[in-house]
């Protein structure tokens, strides 16, 4: 299976540039299908180029100067200036391609060490040869590499992920007959359109069994789970963060989407940084409210959270108290039933919902002159309503008097009654129980 079969367009785009001019550069994110892409143009224009020289920059050669050029350069590199690098890798070039120019392709140009982006940047700038390079966004790369298309050397091509028709050509492509418009939504929703997560989870449901060919469909049954290939690579990418970006991972596993404020009063703002960095976590804009969320596929299913250290989920209620945005809250306890939220002082607590929670609550009377313990005239005798009181231990009213609060207070000077015939109950006439 391959992505090809749902990028034509995107490889017309790539190859118009690399046979007129100077050459394109691939952006996109891991696993759209950039290297591919890019094999598919180096066969398309092998006719009309000398040769096709391909080098590959990788995070360990990235600390050797020269490392992805070495297969250009002469063994004779000790007594070399640095300066006159880029003469020799064109003339080698000149001479694998002999009389037409030749295409250097790069793949992942953002692991170029500092010497050979510079290289490359003279390359490019002297027309030495054609070049065709891929970078991965989401990640720093050295400003040489940027220069190619911030500087109009080359033209930029951006790849994005596919769509629910680009879904379906890849699979009906890759498995050799009509696939079931609700497996192809399934896979596109779990693959978020990712061809190289698409390919993996379409092998990895032959294998098991759970993609099926029946009356001329595949049908897809059961969880779609996370293909062991995939799982190692996003494992590879979770063990390549620090503590504190693992902790920000973690967090987000027990409920994604989280605002940006409810992430960064748990954990440091830089490790939410670091996990976007290395493009397992994205943000987007709602209603306002800037909401991060991971940004691989399966990646919330890899990511199992490890038990939240002490504290964690309590965290996360107290900093719903400082308006991070919906959907967010805390919930229990935490909500101030009994004990203040984490984080937050304790004070007054609101009466509680229903009809407890519209009568007045009094400190101990034991004497029943409505006073308080201090002396003071309790609310009843100022004829006012009174405010609620603190909460005793374990969230529990003090024992005393509660005098019922009518709904709609009588007004003072208002008509009253005699008491023998009716009495008043928020606001209503009713006959009082034994009146004739």
């Amino acid at each position: 299976m391959t992505a090809l079969a749902a990028r034509t367009a995107e490889l017309a785009a790539a190859t118009r540039p690399v046979l007129p001019g100077r050459g394109a550069v691939l952006v996109g994110a891991a696993g759209v299908g950039k290297t591919a892409l890019a094999a598919a143009v180096a066969d398309e224009v092998a006719g009309h180029v000398g040769t096709v020289v391909w080098t590959v920059a990788t995070a360990a050669g990235r600390t050797i100067p020269f490392g992805a050029l070495a297969p250009l350069l002469p063994p004779e590199m000790a007594t070399v200036h640095p300066a006159l690098v880029p003469n020799l890798v064109g003339r080698r070039l000149a001479e694998l391609a002999s009389d037409r120019p030749a295409l250097l392709v790069v793949d992942d140009a953002r692991q170029l060490d500092e010497h050979s982006a510079a290289a490359l940047l003279a390359l490019v700038t002297g027309r030495a040869c054609r070049t065709l390079a891929t970078v991965r966004t989401g990640a720093g790369a050295s400003d040489a590499v940027v220069a190619l298309w911030k500087d109009r050397l080359l033209d930029r091509l951006d790849l994005g992920p596919l769509n629910r028709a680009g879904a379906r050509a890849l699979l009906a492509d890759g498995l050799g007959g009509g696939v079931a418009s609700g497996t192809v939504e399934l896979l596109w929703a779990h693959s978020r359109g990712n061809p190289l997560y698409l390919s993996d989870l379409v092998r990895f449901g032959v294998d098991t069994g759970r993609l099926r060919q029946d009356a001329g469909l595949w049908w897809w049954s059961g969880d779609p789970g996370v293909p062991p290939r995939l799982g190692e690579l996003l494992a590879r990418r979770l063990d390549e963060l620090t503590p504190a970006g693992r902790d920000a991972v973690d967090l987000l596993a027990l409920g994604e989407p989280l605002p940006w404020a409810t992430m960064a009063a748990v954990v440091p703002a830089e490790a939410v940084l670091e996990a976007d960095e290395r493009g397992l976590v994205s943000s987007d804009e709602q209603a306002g409210v800037l909401q991060v969320r991971f940004g691989r596929p399966r990646a919330d299913r890899r990511a199992a959270p490890r038990r939240p250290r002490a504290g964690a989920i309590g965290a996360v209620g107290s900093a719903a108290g400082r308006d991070p945005g919906p959907g967010v809250r805390p919930s229990g306890r935490a909500a101030g039933r009994g004990r203040a939220a984490p984080g937050r002082r304790p004070g007054r607590a609101r009466p509680r919902a229903g009809r407890a929670g519209r009568r007045r609550h009094h400190h101990a009377d034991p004497a029943g002159t409505g006073d308080r313990p201090d002396g003071r005239p309790g609310p009843d005798r100022q004829g006012d309503r009174g405010q609620p009181g603190r909460l005793g231990p374990h969230g529990r009213e003090p024992p005393g008097r509660r005098v019922p609060q009518a709904r709609h207070p009588v007004p003072a000077g208002a008509f009253r009654p005699p008491p023998g015939l009716t009495k008043y109950r928020g606001g209503r006439r009713s006959p009082r129980k034994g009146a004739r």
